[in-house]
């Protein structure tokens, strides 16, 4: 994905499997780079050539090189490098397990719901990547009648 303009606010997205997960090359001023996760691109997860940008809550692991022409932020305003835990990324299914350390482990950056519609946010904070992990609790009162 390529920062097409200053002032850009690029939150909640889940860049996986590409050449290239994020790229900053223009001199795009005050980008806000939120809750995403950067995860298994094969050389890069973000690169910045010029610019400035906030990297907040995001994770971003397993890349060729995590990050480029910034300092790793790891550690650092909420940023991770773990294992996300999707649900099964080799069918690309994104959404996060219920163990995952990307839950409840971001920002609200003034989303009012997921890509999937659901509400943001399911619990304490914000999920990182673009679905909100949904607790589906199990039926109440279930009765088995066998014949």
């Amino acid at each position: 994905m390529w920062i097409g303009g200053s002032n850009a606010k690029i939150c909640n997205n889940v860049l996986f499997g590409n050449d290239l997960g994020l790229a900053q090359h223009q001199g795009q001023q005050n980008v806000l780079i939120a809750n995403n996760l950067i995860v298994s691109n094969t050389r890069l997860g973000f690169h910045c050539g010029a610019g400035t940008q906030r990297l907040l809550h995001n994770d971003c692991h397993a890349n060729g090189a995590n990050y480029s022409g910034v300092p790793d932020p790891t550690g650092k305003d909420g940023n991770l490098s773990t294992p996300p835990l999707f649900r099964d990324q080799a069918l690309f299914d994104f959404r996060l397990l219920p163990e995952s350390p990307c839950r409840d482990a971001g920002m609200n950056v003034g989303y009012a719901e997921d890509f999937a519609g659901n509400a943001l946010p399911q619990g304490a904070a914000i999920d990182l990547g673009a679905y909100e992990y949904k607790f589906i609790s199990p039926p109440q009162n279930v009765r088995i009648i066998k014949p």
